[in-house]
């Protein structure tokens, strides 16, 4: 999916509250989930970039802030993957921190001319999402939620790998929505209990002599 087509939704979906922001001018800015990403500079790319982010800017302060500049064509921007970590820590250790470890060991095939060991080369997306769910599945309490974004939409991980159905932005405006979450299926909240419709009997009427 390309950011700068969909960064105002890809906002909104990534929301997670308001906090206030230090310094001499303190203001009230939007607060974004924590996680893990796999971004590409192209859609068709076998050439990936895993990382994370934890701070209160969460993902989307990472990708637009740290990659924006970097890849300032329109059309070369692209959202493949993203893993929504809980807000914990394991020792000193955030989830996403954890999460993504776990997937740069699963997903051996750095570049080889890379100065970073976050770059992922892997031609075939099949093998790349298998690796990812051996990850996924095993340490299902680190997340909440896996996406996979496709050109228009995307899907979430369920059964074993991305085989949710294709949802869109309106159909997914937050992740952080307990109403949205229920719809799906993501959401502990119980459902409402759906009051009994009344059954109203009317008496035929005597005809009149």
């Amino acid at each position: 999916m390309n950011i700068h087509t969909h960064q105002k939704a890809i906002s909104d979906l990534l929301l997670e509250g308001t906090r206030i922001s230090g310094g001499k001018k303190p203001a009230i800015r939007r607060k974004y989930v924590p996680g893990c990403y796999i971004l590409a500079r192209t859609l068709g790319y076998n050439l990936f970039k895993l990382g994370e982010a934890h701070g209160q800017g969460g993902l989307y302060e990472r990708i637009i802030g740290q990659y924006k500049i970097c890849m300032s064509l329109k059309t070369e921007f692209f959202l493949r993957y993203l893993v929504i970590a809980h807000r914990k820590k394991d020792g000193t250790k955030h989830f996403s921190q954890i999460l993504e470890k776990l997937l740069l060991t699963t997903i051996d095939s750095p570049v080889e001319d890379s100065y970073s060991k976050e770059y992922i080369f892997e031609p075939q997306i099949a093998a790349l999402e298998k690796k990812m769910a051996i990850v996924l599945e095993a340490h299902k309490h680190l997340y909440s939620h896996a996406i996979k974004f496709t050109q228009s939409g995307f899907r979430l991980f369920e059964d074993g790998g991305f085989n949710g159905p294709k949802l869109n932005f309106a159909e997914l405006p937050n992740l952080t929505d307990p109403d949205v979450g229920l719809l799906l299926g993501l959401s502990s909240k119980p459902k409402p209990k759906k009051k009994p419709k009344k059954i109203v009997y009317h008496l035929k009427k005597k005809p009149k002599f």
